[in-house]
């Protein structure tokens, strides 16, 4: 279900203590589209063990490009258990190189971020949960955020930074916990988060990664998961445009802070990046639909003698498969159809390929034949 207050009104001129007012008015399409998809998305029905499934890749998959933003690359050595490894340095993100971080390890500090917007919102918590993702505090206690981030003019964090950094955080707790604020679109309040926490970077690159968990939790809490989990992997694969909408708070700019930072361009950005994951979460939640209609229509054809018990074993190993062409030489010789064709001749493989087919179970695709997904949709 998504919460929403739906009480968005005319454009708000109070100025939060960082720079200027979002523009509500150029907002308002992409939070009704936003609103509009996750709606229909969660009515669309899914079966306990595909939503975990769901639920577990939506989250994996965040891991990765969480990690990845904050300066490592990952490969997913055994997927599906949650086991990511750190494989290589990435030259962008928040950190030069973090510690290795897995699927549990983000869903910590989610759950640490998801506490911190439901309690009181104190600087401590906020500093705490900087602190706790990879690269952030070693083992000795030092800042071991990089010194390099985007306008930091070479401060590393430490005592100093602290004391800075406290009445920002309150500041924009106050702010954030006003009631103007309570009646603003859920998903709009999710990228302020993430806008003004990461305007916090001049201090520690450790507000990179803590502006995106605090965003995902503001969402997941608004009832945009497991969407909202993908959201990072949006901003991964823009990199170059997040970072060009990334906002430097005004008391930190090293060019004496002269100017104004308006917060829609990088709001409607990660607004497209809500739009991107939960669309991309029901995509996948339609594709198991669809896969339960066919497993079903495979069933009924059996039962009522239209396709042998081989030709309905062929279609349910293409509906598991990848999705890769089969054709009469991988039928015969290839696993797994090989169990199925591998002592039959290439006669019988081309009857049944050609008898699929010609029901509209397959479709042709280069060389070799697909499983035709769209077969009820005619």
């Amino acid at each position: 279900m998504i919460h929403n207050s739906n009480k968005v009104g005319a454009h708000d001129t109070s100025i939060p203590p960082w720079g200027c007012p979002h523009d509500r008015s150029v907002l308002a399409s992409r939070c009704a589209a936003v609103r509009t998809l996750a709606e229909a998305v969660a009515e669309l029905p899914v079966l306990p063990g595909a939503r975990q499934a769901l639920e577990a890749e939506c989250a994996c998959r965040g891991a990765v490009a969480a990690q990845a933003l904050a300066g490592s690359a990952f490969a997913m050595e055994r997927p599906g258990d949650g086991a990511l490894r750190s494989v290589a340095p990435s030259p962008g993100g928040d950190f030069a190189q973090g510690d290795a971080w897995g699927k549990n390890e983000w869903e910590g500090l989610l759950l640490r971020a998801a506490a911190w917007v439901r309690g009181k919102m104190e600087p401590a918590g906020l500093l705490a949960l900087r602190d706790a993702v990879p690269g952030g505090l070693d083992r000795k206690g030092v800042g071991g955020h990089r010194r390099d981030a985007p306008g930091a003019g070479g401060a590393a964090h430490g005592g100093a930074q602290e004391d800075r950094a406290e009445p920002l955080i309150a500041a924009f707790a106050d702010w954030f916990k006003a009631p103007a604020m309570a009646g603003e679109e859920p998903a709009v309040r999710a990228a302020l988060a993430h806008y003004h926490i990461l305007s916090l970077r001049p201090l520690s690159s450790g507000y990179g990664p803590a502006a995106r968990l605090v965003e995902t939790a503001l969402l997941d809490a608004a009832g945009y998961r497991p969407g909202s989990r993908l959201t990072a992997e949006f901003y991964l694969g823009r990199f170059t445009e997040y970072e060009a909408r990334a906002p430097v708070h005004p008391a930190l700019r090293t060019d004496g802070g002269g100017r104004k930072d308006d917060p829609t361009p990088f709001v409607a950005f990660c607004l497209d990046g809500v739009a991107c994951g939960v669309r991309q979460a029901g995509e996948r939640v339609a594709e198991a639909l669809r896969r339960v209609v066919l497993e079903r229509h495979y069933e009924e054809l059996r039962q009522a003698r239209r396709v042998t018990a081989r030709q309905h074993a062929l279609l349910r190993l293409l509906l598991e498969g990848a999705g890769q062409p089969v054709g009469i030489r991988s039928l015969c010789r290839h696993s797994p159809y090989s169990l199925l064709y591998g002592r039959a001749s290439e006669q019988t493989a081309r009857r049944d390929l050609k008898r699929l087919s010609g029901m509209g179970l397959l479709a042709v695709s280069g060389d070799g034949f697909v499983l035709n997904r769209r077969a009820l949709n005619a």
